[in-house]
Formats: structure tokens, C-alpha cells, sequence
């Protein structure tokens, strides 16, 4: 699996199965990548990841964590944007080994493990409420600096494009 694969993977698993986040949607935590199916029930969670194009192992990205809602006020919305920022701020994904390989791992930098290898860092660079035009509609958008490294089968196509 390719580092921005993982990425996202791992991020959607550690959102989606936190217990607090379960509690205040109600059960399911619905996160889709880049859309969110057409009446897609609320309150749901849109992310995506962008890359830098440069040719290094060491990569420079953001991801976008976009919460939506449908309230008579934004209680809800600030409670679970608010739970995801506490998960995911200064988070790293890494490989750790499971006794029977490696795995990926999302999780706080002070949970790691000491064998773990770090491969992406998260930093919230900013948020905030997005207008919309529909009462009752809430919006919440956070961008986020990724630096990420690439797997090895990556880093080994890119050194082979370089001869």
C-alpha cells in the first residue's frame, strides 16, 4: 500500500471507530473521500489528500477534514469537529510491528510506540465556519500540513526514474 493510501486509511479508521465521535453522531461515524454520496444522512465527515509534486522521499501535503450538518444550532458540529482535531492534532501514521508484520497506525505522538516507524505527521494549519445558504446547514473546514515519507516501493520507482 502506497504512504497516501495508508494516509487515508488510517485516518478514516481512527475517526470512524472513536467511541466520542460514535456517541455524538449517533451511532455510525459516515466519512466519505472528497464527497459525500447525494442525501448522504447527517452529521458526515469529507476529507482529501494533496500532495506536493517534487520528487523526494520526504513529502509536503494537506488534507481538508470537512464536517457537515443539519442542527438547529452548530452545538453538535463544534463538538465533533472539535473531538476530531483532538484526535488527529500532532497525530503521526507508522508502521508498527504486530508480531506478525508490520501495520499501519494512527494514533497520538505521545500513545506511538517506541518501534514505530513514523511515515506521516499532522499539523492543523487552520479552521473555521463555511457560510452556507441553507438554514440549519452547518459547515465546519479544517486544513491540515501532512509531511509524509514514501513506502519503499514508491521511493525505489522514483530513484529508478532518476537513472
Amino acid at each position: 500500500m502506497d504512504t497516501q493510501s495508508a494516509i487515508r486509511y488510517a485516518v478514516w479508521y481512527r475517526l470512524t471507530q472513536d467511541e466520542e465521535l460514535k456517541r455524538l453522531f449517533g451511532g455510525q461515524v459516515r466519512m466519505y473521500p472528497v464527497w459525500a454520496p447525494k442525501d448522504a444522512p447527517l452529521p458526515y465527515i469529507v476529507h482529501r489528500l494533496e500532495n506536493d509534486r517534487v520528487d523526494a522521499a520526504v513529502k509536503n501535503g494537506r488534507w481538508y477534514l470537512d464536517f457537515w450538518d443539519y442542527n438547529a444550532n452548530a452545538e453538535r458540529i463544534y463538538a465533533v469537529s472539535g473531538r476530531a482535531i483532538e484526535l488527529m492534532e500532532c497525530s503521526v501514521l507508522g508502521l508498527v510491528d504486530s508480531g506478525s508484520g508490520y501495520v499501519w497506525v494512527c494514533q497520538a505522538v505521545q500513545d506511538a510506540p517506541r518501534d514505530l516507524l513514523v511515515a506521516a505527521r499532522f499539523y492543523l494549519q487552520s479552521d473555521g465556519d463555511v457560510p452556507e445558504d441553507t438554514q440549519n446547514i452547518w459547515h465546519y473546514a479544517t486544513t491540515w500540513n501532512v509531511r509524509f515519507t514514501l513506502s519503499p516501493a514508491q521511493i525505489e520507482r522514483l530513484l529508478q526514474t532518476k537513472e
